[in-house]
């Protein structure tokens, strides 16, 4: 990225520039190498960009920054740019990491493992609630353009996908949606009538996928029928206006299932256990309030 025609590298160049602001006097490259606590040889290049941009001045040895409106408007923007890209890896090691592992998440010993293997020998990837992510997201400082664009690129690459339920019922459910869950086949099975803690409940379970068809996905995905984003509309406006003249009451939630290689997906996963310990927990705690206090649990009992 360029701004005033430097080339954003070094974050010394953002360093030399707010001591230099911050002091408003003349100061050597070595005094203020030393007092950054940088290497000399990227303090000089850093000041050398800055002399080139007319942002600060040299006078034999000594180098000073001028208050101008047009350096203070370069030094907001020096300071964005940095910002953000101080906070870029971060929103892509917490994503792919928890679209890659999910077992901190889940508090249940049977699903402990991101891949159920079936005996037919189909694998299940989990799925993650949209709406606990972009919690998540905003609790770590995120803004949704900076997360909307981020969740964009990587369904666009097809290292993501989005998928949407709409479930219909004769009775109310009162089953919470968890922060994570299997991706089960038996989703894509015809039929609106289900079992569920041991009686037949009259519903319907509409799922939509949106993105790339990743490969864990690929046997299920076979199954949905693909149509444009006008027969979709029609389709979600026909059974909804079904599951009303019904009576039925409606349910509907978003989830991310992710597919990374290991060179994407082993640095995030390690950078959430060391670093963001918790953000596991905050999701453990949700898993654990949304099952033991719903209806459905006391009921399951």
């Amino acid at each position: 990225m360029n701004i005033n025609g430097l080339r954003i590298m070094e974050p010394s160049l953002l360093k030399s520039l707010k001591l230099l602001r911050e002091t408003k006097e003349v100061v050597s490259e070595e005094d203020l190498a030393e007092r950054i606590k940088e290497d000399h040889g990227y303090v000089k290049k850093a000041l050398k960009k800055l002399v080139e941009g007319k942002i600060i001045t040299k006078n034999g040895e000594l180098y000073r920054y001028h208050e101008t409106s047009g350096n203070e408007e370069f030094f907001k923007k020096l300071q964005a740019v940095y910002e953000k890209a101080i906070k870029r890896p971060r929103i892509e090691l917490i994503v792919r990491g928890l679209l890659s592992d999910t077992e901190q998440s889940y508090p249940y010993q049977c699903y402990r493992n991101r891949v159920v293997l079936l005996k037919d020998g189909f694998a299940i990837p989990y799925l993650f609630r949209l709406k606990t992510l972009l919690k998540l997201l905003e609790d770590e400082g995120f803004d949704s353009e900076e997360i909307d664009g981020f969740l964009k690129e990587e369904i666009e690459k097809g290292w993501m996908g989005r998928v949407e339920f709409y479930l219909g019922s004769k009775d109310k459910i009162s089953s919470p949606f968890p922060p994570c869950m299997p991706f089960y086949c038996l989703w894509f099975e015809e039929g609106s009538r289900i079992r569920m803690y041991g009686r037949i409940r009259e519903m319907e379970l509409v799922v939509v996928y949106h993105g790339k068809r990743i490969s864990t996905l690929a046997a299920y995905l076979s199954k949905i029928k693909q149509m444009s984003l006008e027969e979709l509309e029609e389709y979600k406006r026909l059974f909804r206006e079904r599951w009303r003249s019904l009576g039925w009451s409606m349910q509907e939630e978003e989830y991310l299932v992710g597919e990374y290689p290991l060179e994407l997906a082993n640095p995030a996963k390690e950078y959430l256990v060391r670093e963001k310990p918790e953000i596991g927990k905050k999701i453990s705690d949700e898993a654990f309030h949304r099952w033991f206090t719903s209806k459905a649990y006391s009921k399951g009992r």
